[in-house]
């Protein structure tokens, strides 16, 4: 694993991804904060592929997913649904830190690029567990097990939390 190591993040050049295993820990079932510092290799827009998984732990129908999609949305799935989405972004050669939340208590979500709320929508989901392993850098297509929408670029710092952590200005 050592050719994809950029400094202390892992670079991902299109094919390749982090599996880690299915954890106990990481069943959440009521809230979920997803955070990751990303340096994309390409521009990613309108014309790049369906979506970029950044980390999903996801088997089809539980689980849940932090993706960069076509037409430059923030996504993250819980449960085969979108619980909140991004305002278009262009994610250049530029750093960015990126995190979501969803409070199940309230339904609240979040996204956001740094300390700035890039929230356009929302919608009420429910979270599943599952015994699926976490990715980063790719997804996990079901039926068979085997990993789709490679990331370009480097990762580093991927925090998952089963709790609501609030951005504060």
């Amino acid at each position: 694993m050592g050719r994809w190591k950029y400094g202390k993040a892992l670079s991902f050049d299109g094919n390749d991804y982090v599996s880690i295993g299915d954890s106990a820990s990481l069943d959440t079932i009521n809230d979920l904060t997803v955070e990751l510092w990303l340096k994309p290799a390409v521009t990613y827009s309108a014309s790049s592929p369906d979506f970029y998984a950044l980390v999903s732990k996801f088997n089809g129908a539980g689980g849940f997913q932090f993706v960069y999609h076509q037409g430059g949305y923030l996504y993250l799935y819980v449960t085969n649904k979108i619980a909140v989405q991004s305002s278009p972004v262009t994610l250049n050669a530029g750093i960015g830190i990126i995190s979501s939340y969803l409070d199940s208590g309230t339904n609240d979500a979040h996204i956001y690029l740094g300390t700035s709320d890039i929230t356009a929508g929302t919608t009420s989901v429910f979270m599943s567990t599952n015994n699926s392993s976490l990715f980063i850098g790719a997804r996990p297509e079901p039926s068979p097990m085997y990993p789709l929408h490679f990331v370009q670029g480097v990762i580093d710092e991927v925090r998952i939390w089963g709790s609501v952590l609030v951005q504060l200005s």
